[in-house]
């Protein structure tokens, strides 16, 4: 049943490809006009950054979402609501996501997430929580979450994944 599913639809990892390139677009597309800061707005980031060391290997970011200001340069005590999608290496994410970004300490990221493990077989998805600091006046940040797969592995067992990883942004 599983082979004929993915017989009919290949896209495994192509849907984190493809709504990466969609949000590019749109974020490349919005003509956007001088918003004050602290007024709810469309913002978008094509490559919000780099991870490494995680299982995934290394990936990259694409982001959409609302915010109370710019997404490349926060205001101090900007809150925002995301949706971001993680093509990787090995595998990618696709998460629903609050920002709250302070001032020099930098941002908390909360994260809802559903990652894919393309890499070997069989393909594995794990669906947790993700929390994600990232320091403002460098552009590094650390990430750790919790993950639970979908399905039991063939013992019936369905043990956390627990991963941690290093992100560079830009």
């Amino acid at each position: 049943m599983n082979e004929a599913i993915r017989a009919r639809h290949p896209a495994g990892r192509a849907w984190l490809i493809v709504l990466a390139c969609a949000m590019t677009l749109s974020a490349n597309s919005a003509a956007q006009e001088a918003i004050p800061e602290g007024k709810w707005r469309f913002v978008a980031s094509p490559i919000a950054g780099w991870h490494f060391f995680g299982p995934v290997r290394a990936s990259v970011s694409a982001v959409a979402g609302a915010g109370t200001s710019d997404l490349a340069i926060p205001a101090p005590g900007s809150v925002f609501a995301l949706l971001i999608a993680e093509p990787g290496l090995r595998g990618g994410r696709a998460s629903l996501a609050g920002a709250l970004w302070g001032r020099w300490a930098g941002g908390i990221v909360a994260r809802g997430t559903v990652l894919r493990f393309w890499a070997g077989a069989p393909h594995r998805t794990y669906v947790g929580g993700e929390l994600q600091w990232i320091i403002s006046v460098l552009p590094l940040g650390v990430r750790v979450g919790a993950f639970r797969p979908r399905e039991a592995d063939a013992s019936g067992a369905r043990q956390t994944l627990w991963m941690a990883d290093l992100s560079i942004n830009y």
